[in-house]
This record gives C-alpha cells, structure tokens and sequence, in this order.
C-alpha cells in the first residue's frame, strides 16, 4: 500500500472509473490514481468539501452537502 497524500487529507472517493480520486485537505483536490496531477478545485461554501462524491461521472468532486 502507497500513500497517496500528505498526513489531514480526509474522505477520499473513487471515480466511478478508478482513474481520479477526489479528497478534501482542507479544501477541495482532486488527483489520478497514482497519486500524481493534484489539483485544487473551487468550492462555493462549507458543505461542498464535507462528503465528496462524483456525481453523474464527471470530475467535479462536489459534495453531497
């Protein structure tokens, strides 16, 4: 098993996929599986960094919140 991210990153999900995996750190990221290609995304408020999910597919990493 590899570590993929530093010690506070919290509630990773897979894409549906198995290519991306999107994580809160805080703040919203997104990353390919290998741990490469970290990339911050915007988020509108608290809730949106809460539960990750991949709604419909696409690389958006929203929330459920």
């Amino acid at each position: 098993m590899k570590r993929l991210t530093e010690a506070g990153a919290y509630t990773p999900a897979w894409a549906p996929d198995g290519s991306h995996i999107v994580f809160c750190a805080p703040g919203l990221f997104v990353m390919r599986a290998d741990g490469t290609g970290i990339e911050a995304l915007p988020v509108d408020g608290i809730g949106e960094t809460t539960l990750p999910d991949w709604r419909g597919g696409d690389r958006s990493g929203r929330g459920r919140g």
